[in-house]
């Protein structure tokens, strides 16, 4: 580990700790940011993110996932925290847990639930309240924290001076992950017909350098800077540019397609829900949760035999249709704004 910013790393000490006192279980103390990994990576929420899209709809064998996104961010992530004398563990995590809350159909998802809830439906939120209202995994403030931090939304690229330095690189460390992962998806594919801007071969020959000598120009410029930044270097100015690209060219027309893709499995999943008398924030709460092949296995089933899948579900067959007796308990909630007021800050 280097030291540039070491005398400023957060400290596990420091952490403003859990909902709920609980005991570690282990034989010598343990990193407390390791002990939220371990529940982290051993829960429903995180393994359903392999079944959830990140650009390229369906995913197969070849394009990213929410989780192997997750997996690339948190290394990434570990990655430039060694370099700046960070702390590896925090960084890991938080990037680890910080897609936890996406919905089935990645963004689209996202904006078709809050058409049907008339109110802003965020992943981020609704990723906090999920591992402490749905699978409670009662992790650090830090880390339930950051989940609602990591998202500024369209193109926005800010950093905080009041939050731990691991909030500001886990920030850029997504958007780096994302875009180019997302690039080389998208190129690599026949999903749309749109060249690579010059930027795309400028920042490297492949996907491996291009990641490396991004996070390479992040250190750097940062410890020039005396602050996490990226923006100042030709690196930089490059991938800013590929990420201007890639909204103007390629996610907003993603979107256009996915309207006529996506957009009918998931309303006939929600009418599925409405005829089985669920309230509206409760066929959205429960949507949110599931996976894309657990929809379409539903919709499949129910096409076979209504009576038959109604029964399915409500019993417990799909694995969603097991957490019905604690989305009946949650679904009231605000699960749009997750409660941190427990933290004694």
């Amino acid at each position: 580990m280097n030291k540039y910013f070491l005398d400023r790393a957060f400290l596990p000490q420091n952490s403003l700790g859990r909902k709920d006192q609980e005991e570690m279980f282990v034989i010598t103390k343990l990193d407390p940011y390791l002990w939220d990994l371990f529940k982290i990576l051993n829960s429903v929420a995180f393994r359903r993110l392999r079944n959830k899209t990140q650009v390229i709809f369906p995913a197969g064998d070849c394009y990213q996932t929410r989780m192997s996104h997750s997996q690339e961010a948190a290394i990434n992530a570990a990655f430039v925290a060694d370099q700046l004398g960070l702390n590896k563990m925090l960084a890991y995590t938080i990037m680890m847990v910080h897609d936890i809350g996406h919905m089935p159909f990645g963004h689209f998802g996202e904006k078709f639930l809050t058409r049907k809830l008339e109110q802003a439906f965020r992943h981020e939120n609704f990723g906090s309240f999920l591992v402490q209202e749905i699978e409670p995994l009662n992790l650090l403030y830090e880390i339930l924290d950051f989940i609602q931090y990591h998202s500024r939304g369209a193109r926005e690229l800010t950093t905080h001076n009041n939050v731990p330095l691991c909030y500001n690189v886990g920030m850029y460390v997504d958007k780096l992950s994302y875009t180019i992962s997302d690039s080389f998806d998208v190129f690599s594919s026949v999903i749309l017909q749109v060249s690579p801007p010059n930027s795309y071969y400028k920042l490297g020959i492949n996907k491996n350098e291009r990641m490396l000598k991004c996070l390479t120009a992040l250190c750097k410029e940062s410890v020039g800077q005396n602050q996490i930044s990226f923006e100042k270097s030709d690196v930089a100015k490059n991938f800013l540019d590929l990420r201007e690209f890639m909204y103007q060219k390629v996610y907003y027309k993603l979107d256009e397609i996915r309207e006529e893709t996506q957009g009918e499995p998931l309303e006939k999943m929600y009418n599925f829900l409405l005829n089985l008398d669920f309230p509206k924030r409760k066929a959205v709460l429960t949507i949110a949760l599931m996976t894309e092949n657990e929809i379409f296995s539903v919709l499949r089933n129910n096409q076979l035999d209504e009576a038959s899948t109604v029964s399915r579900f409500l019993s417990g067959a799909y694995p969603v249709s097991k957490l019905l007796p604690v989305i009946e308990e949650k679904y009231s909630m605000d699960f749009l704004i997750p409660d941190l007021s427990w933290a004694k800050k």
